[in-house]
């Protein structure tokens, strides 16, 4: 018996009509290949965006903190606009738009500020559009 005829009869290789079978396999797998690489990549490009607004975001409040810091530790009003939240949101968000983030992406930032017990606390949300889950209609 020859080595053919061996994986003929144990695997089917080389059977009559059997070709195309590979082609036909290969496409219909490639699209959620594809898909789960375009979700991989636009996830990763997500958690990039998210690590830099994090990062601007604590920058700018700390510098707006230490300002405010030392204006009450000069006796100055607490009525320069630092004293609530949303002052100081309007004030770190041109400090997020300006920090190198695409457009696209600066132009969907919120920022939302709390003041507590003498700290701040604070959370930036932004939209990040798919760049290849867009061919399913994934937008965001």
């Amino acid at each position: 018996m020859l080595v053919k005829d061996v994986l003929i009869k144990m695997f089917g290789f080389g059977r009559i009509g059997a070709g195309g079978n590979v082609a036909i396999t290969t496409a219909l797998t490639m699209v959620p290949i594809l898909c789960a690489a375009g979700g991989a990549l636009d996830y990763t490009r997500a958690i990039s965006v998210r690590t830099h607004l994090q990062a601007t975001l604590d920058a700018g409040l700390l510098a707006i903190a230490r300002d405010y810091a030392s204006l009450q530790q000069s006796g100055g009003s607490s009525g320069s606009g630092q004293s609530s939240g949303e002052n100081i949101s309007e004030r770190i968000l041109p400090f997020i738009v300006s920090s190198g983030l695409s457009r696209e992406i600066a132009d969907t930032v919120e920022v939302e500020v709390n003041l507590i017990d003498g700290g701040i606390a604070a959370t930036a949300r932004a939209d990040v559009p798919t760049s290849l889950l867009r061919l399913i209609h994934v937008e965001n």
